[in-house]
């Protein structure tokens, strides 16, 4: 669902099905950002955050866990292994839409951000 409706909206995206997969494709791709589940196969999200921070040719990303778990202590777990958000699904598109409108400004080059062409 979040791969049709972030393609919708202009996105390059890459799927991978578990962490393995995941680890093959962001080196490949580097993306921005990575949208992973926590309750992946063969290697769940928290591992494969940490594999994703230290692996070498992975770029600087934003790694946001998409995951059913929606606790204080789930909010926590997320942050201590590494992600930098935390989205309970079904995922609001509205906010997922301004967290990339946002990562997107912050890397724009400094004119553009400014309106200048």
């Amino acid at each position: 669902m979040l791969e049709l409706y972030l393609s919708k909206l202009g996105h390059r995206i890459h799927v991978a099905h578990d962490g393995f997969a995941a680890l093959e494709v962001a080196a490949d791709f580097d993306p921005d950002v990575a949208l992973l589940d926590i309750g992946l196969p063969m290697m769940d999200g928290y591992e494969l955050v940490r594999r994703l921070r230290q692996a070498p040719g992975v770029g600087p990303l934003m790694l946001v866990a998409v995951t059913g778990y929606g606790q204080d202590a789930d909010y926590q777990r997320t942050r201590e292994a590494g992600f930098d958000l935390h989205l309970v699904k079904l995922v609001d598109r509205a906010r997922l839409q301004a967290v990339l409108g946002e990562l997107a400004a912050d890397r724009a080059p400094a004119t553009r951000r400014a309106g200048v062409r």
